[in-house]
C-alpha cells in the first residue's frame, strides 16, 4: 500500500476568563485561525447534554458490576453509554459547527486542500489538557452535515488527543521485531466477557507477522499484578515488550474521579488497579503502545484531564500512544475493533489510520455508534510502530554476510564513508538539527517537554521568551544577543541550561550508533595489525567527532560504549575565556576537574589515542554556563587566534586532513558557517568526498553545500541513521 503521511492540525482549547466560555486556536504549520464559543452553544439544554455525554453525568447512571460480590462497592462506577445515532449526529454536528467557525473553519479547509494536493492527510490533534470539562466530551463524533461524514471515521482526518506533559516526546517506531504482551483478566466475581474469542482473533490476525518473525505475541499466564511485574522484569534486559494489550473490565469512579482496570487476585476474584498504579508498573519497560480493550478506560474527569486510565498511562507510564474506550463497549464491537485495528497495523498503517479502519469495520457491523468509543491519546509525530509495507512484502536486502543491509540507494555513500574511516580520514559533524531525528521541525509549537530542540525551534522558543520585537524568525545567535540588551543574559543561560541538562533527555539511535563506531575504532587502534584500519599513523587512527550542539548525550552514549575517552570544549566566558578545556573519562566516569589547554603546541594530555568529542560552542553545565551562543560570543571566538593556536595539533591535524560527514547541520546559521571556514581555511576544495545528509524539505541548503564541494546524500536523517547503524553493527 502507498505510504500514509500526516500533517497535524493542532487545535488548542483554553478558557477565556468568562463563565463557560472558551477559545479554540490553531497553531503550528496550519496557519492562523481561532474561534470563541460557550458550552451553552453546544448544549442549549442540560438534559440533552447529559444524555449525549456532556460533562455533567446524572447520578442515576450508576451500576455495580457484581451485586452478589462482597467487594461490589469497589466496582461502583459511572456507566457511560454512547448516544444513539441521531443524537450522535446532532452532538457531533453541534461540536463541529460551534468550534469550526470564522477564521478557524477557513484555516481548516485551506489546510486540507493544501495537503490534498501533496497527497498528505490532515490529522486533527486536540489539545484539551487545560479544559478537563471539554476533554470529557466525545470529540470523536465531530460531524460535518454538509458532506455527511464523521471525521474520525476517515483515515484522511483522524481525531487524536494530545496531552501536554513535562516529558520528552518519544517515537513509536521500533527497530526490529515487535513484541506484544496480552493481559486477559477474567475475575470470577465479574460479568463474563468473550475474551477467548478475542484472543483467538488476535492470534489469527497477527499470525502472518509471527510466522515471519516480525512480531511475537505472549499472553500473561494470570492477570495478577505480581505476575505482570515478574514477566516484565524477566524480559526487560534482553527482549522488552512494545505493545501492551488489556482485555477485561474497566471502570470510572465518579466519587474518586479516577479510572481503574479490573485485574485478578491470586484467588481469582477481582482487584481494581487504578491508572496511576498501572502506569508506574509499565513505566520504563519499553512500551510504545497500550491498547485498553475495556469499558471506560479513556473517560476523563470533569476537573482533571489526567484522571482516566489512558491519561495516566501517558503521564505516569510514559507511553507515547494509548488507545482506550470512553464508553461501555459490547463484546462484539470489542472483537471487531481488535481484529481490524491490528489487521491494519500488520499492513503498515500508522496507529491513527489503523484506528480509522477499525472504526469503519464497527460501523458496518452494523453498529451505528460504537465506532466512536475508542479514543486515541498520542504524543508522537509519527504513528508508525513497525516495519513499512515494502519491508513486509519483499525480503530484506542482505549484505555479503547475510545481514540486513542499509537502503540500497545509500550503499555507495556508506562505502565511501567507510573507506575514509579505514584510512583514518573520517570525522562526523553533528549539528543542532540532529535533535530532529524521527520528527519534523515544528518551531511554532516546540516546548521543552517535547525533547531537545532543533535550531529553528530553539530560536523561536527564545524569541517568544524574550519578547523579540520582529515578526521574522531570528537566528539563534541573534535572539541570544537580543537577550543581553535587556540585561537578561542570566535568564538566557538558565533557560538553555534547564533544557539541555534535563535528565529525561537520553541518547538516541544517532548517539548510540556513533558511540558504537568509536568503540570499534578504539579497539582496532590498539591492534597494529588491524585488518580494518589501513593506516598505522596513531594520529589518524584516533576517532574524532565534532558537535555544535549543547547537550551531553554523546558523553552519555560514550560512557557505556567506549568508557575511556576525551571531551574538549570551548570556553566562552570567565577567567579562561577563549581557551578549550579538556575533560578525561576513565572507565565511564569523568575526572573531577577539567584541564585548560594553555599551550596547545606543547599539550600532551591526549597521548593515549582515545576517542575525542570536540564541542565547538562549548558545553552546558548547571553550575558554569561557559558556552558560546550570542553574537558577541562568536565574534570573540572567530576573531581570536587560529584553531591551531587553540587546539592541540593532534586535533587540528585530524580535522584538516579528513573527510567530513554533516548530520543535522544547518548551514544557514552564519556562526556555524564561519566555524566551518575556520576549520577548512583554504583547503575546502580538497574535501570533495565530504557528505551532507539532506532531505527534500531542506533543499534550500543545497547551494551552500555545493559551493563547499560537499556531496549531498539525498536521504532523511532517520533513514540514513537506520542504515548506518546496521553497517556499524555488522563490523
Amino acid at each position: 500500500m502507498p505510504r500514509i503521511n500526516y500533517q497535524d492540525f493542532d487545535l488548542l482549547f483554553a478558557p477565556t476568563g468568562r463563565p463557560a466560555e472558551y477559545a479554540a486556536r490553531v497553531f503550528g504549520e496550519s496557519g492562523d485561525g481561532s474561534s470563541v464559543f460557550s458550552l451553552g452553544e453546544i448544549f442549549p439544554d442540560d438534559s440533552a447534554g447529559a444524555d449525549a455525554g456532556a460533562p455533567e453525568e446524572p447520578a442515576a447512571r450508576h451500576f455495580k458490576l457484581s451485586p452478589t460480590t462482597p467487594q461490589s462497592e469497589n466496582y461502583y462506577v459511572t456507566s457511560r453509554r454512547p448516544p444513539d445515532f441521531d443524537d450522535a449526529k446532532k452532538l457531533g454536528g453541534k461540536l463541529f459547527d460551534t468550534i469550526f467557525k470564522q477564521s478557524l473553519r477557513t484555516a481548516f479547509d485551506v489546510r486540507r486542500e493544501q495537503l490534498r494536493n501533496r497527497k498528505t492527510f490532515l490529522r486533527l490533534r486536540l489539545h484539551l489538557t487545560d479544559v478537563p470539562e471539554l476533554a470529557a466530551l466525545p470529540w470523536e463524533y465531530l460531524y460535518n452535515a454538509e458532506s455527511n461524514h464523521f471525521y474520525a471515521q476517515l483515515p484522511g482526518t483522524p481525531v487524536i488527543r494530545y496531552l501536554n506533559l513535562e516529558q520528552a516526546v518519544e517515537d513509536l517506531r521500533v527497530d526490529g521485531a515487535l513484541r506484544m504482551l496480552v493481559v486477559i483478566s477474567e475475575p470470577t466475581d465479574a460479568r463474563a466477557l468473550k475474551v477467548e474469542e478475542e484472543w483467538e482473533k488476535l492470534q489469527s490476525v497477527l499470525k502472518p507477522l509471527a510466522d515471519r518473525e516480525l512480531l511475537s505475541i505472549e499472553r500473561l499466564d494470570r492477570a495478577t499484578i505480581p505476575d505482570l511485574q515478574r514477566t516484565l522484569q524477566a524480559n526487560l534486559a534482553d527482549s522488552p515488550f512494545h505493545i501492551f494489550h488489556f482485555i477485561g473490565h474497566g471502570v470510572f469512579d465518579i466519587r474518586t474521579g479516577s479510572g481503574s482496570l479490573l485485574f485478578e487476585n491470586a484467588d481469582g476474584t477481582g482487584r481494581l488497579v487504578n491508572g496511576e498504579s498501572l502506569g508506574l508498573i509499565l513505566k520504563d519497560q519499553g512500551f510504545r503502545l497500550a491498547v485498553i480493550n475495556a469499558c471506560e478506560g479513556a473517560v476523563a474527569g470533569r476537573t482533571n484531564s489526567y484522571a482516566g486510565v489512558a491519561q495516566k498511562l501517558c503521564r505516569e507510564g510514559g507511553i507515547p500512544a494509548v488507545l482506550a474506550m470512553q464508553y461501555e463497549i459490547t463484546d462484539a464491537a470489542a472483537i471487531v475493533f481488535a481484529e481490524n485495528f491490528y489487521g491494519a497495523l500488520t499492513q503498515s498503517f500508522p496507529v491513527e489510520a489503523a484506528l480509522a479502519e477499525a472504526r469503519k469495520a464497527i460501523r458496518v457491523m452494523p453498529n451505528e455508534v460504537e465506532w466512536a468509543t475508542p479514543v486515541l491519546y498520542m504524543r508522537s509525530k509519527d504513528g508508525r510502530i513497525g516495519s513499512d509495507a515494502a519491508d513486509l512484502e519483499r525480503p530484506a536486502p542482505t549484505g555479503p554476510n547475510g545481514r540486513r543491509d542499509e537502503p540500497p540507494e545509500l550503499t555507495g555513500y556508506y562505502d565511501e564513508m567507510f573507506e575514509a574511516l579505514r584510512d583514518g580520514q573520517f570525522v562526523p559533524f553533528i549539528g543542532l538539527d540532529a535533535n530532529l531525528l524521527g520528527r519534523a521541525s515544528d518551531p511554532a509549537s516546540w516546548r521543552p517537554e517535547i525533547g531537545l530542540p532543533g535550531n529553528a525551534e530553539l530560536a523561536r522558543y527564545l524569541a517568544t521568551a524574550f519578547d523579540y520585537p520582529l515578526a521574522d524568525l531570528p537566528d539563534l545567535a541573534r535572539i541570544a544577543q537580543f537577550s543581553t540588551t535587556s540585561n537578561r543574559l542570566g535568564n538566557l543561560f538558565d533557560r538553555i541550561t534547564k533544557i539541555f541538562t534535563d535528565s529525561r533527555n537520553q541518547p538516541t539511535l544517532l548517539h548510540r550508533t556513533l558511540a558504537g563506531l568509536a568503540a570499534k575504532i578504539a579497539a582496532e587502534s590498539q591492534n597494529e595489525d588491524s585488518d580494518f584500519l589501513r593506516t598505522t599513523d596513531p594520529l589518524r587512527r584516533r576517532f574524532l567527532i565534532v558537535t555544535t550542539g549543547f547537550d551531553n548525550l554523546f558523553e552519555k552514549a560514550f560512557e557505556t560504549a567506549v568508557r575511556d575517552f576525551h571531551v574538549i570544549s570551548y570556553t566562552a566566558r570567565g577567567l579562561q575565556r577563549g581557551k578549550f578545556s579538556h575533560l578525561r573519562y576513565r572507565g565511564g566516569r569523568a575526572d573531577p576537574a577539567a584541564d585548560f589547554i594553555n599551550s596547545p603546541n606543547d599539550y600532551t594530555g591526549l597521548g593515549d589515542g582515545g576517542p575525542v568529542i570536540l564541542k565547538l560552542p562549548g558545553t552546558v553545565e548547571e553550575a558554569n554556563p561557559r558556552f558560546a551562543i550570542t553574537e558577541d560570543d562568536y565574534f570573540d571566538y572567530l576573531t581570536n587566534r587560529e584553531l591551531t593556536g587553540l587546539l592541540p595539533a593532534v586535533i587540528t591535524g585530524k580535522l584538516k586532513n579528513s573527510n567530513h560527514l554533516f548530520l543535522g547541520y544547518n548551514p544557514c546559521s552564519w556562526n556555524m558557517r564561519a566555524l566551518l571556514y575556520r576549520i577548512w581555511e583554504d583547503q575546502r576544495s580538497s574535501f570533495r568526498e565530504s557528505w551532507a545528509i539532506l532531505s527534500d524539505q531542506h533543499a534550500i541548503d543545497r547551494p551552500f553545500w555545493q559551493v563547499c564541494d560537499v556531496k549531498i546524500v539525498p536521504a532523511g536523517l532517520q533513514e540514513f541513521i537506520d542504515g548506518l547503524n546496521r553497517r556499524v553493527e555488522a563490523l
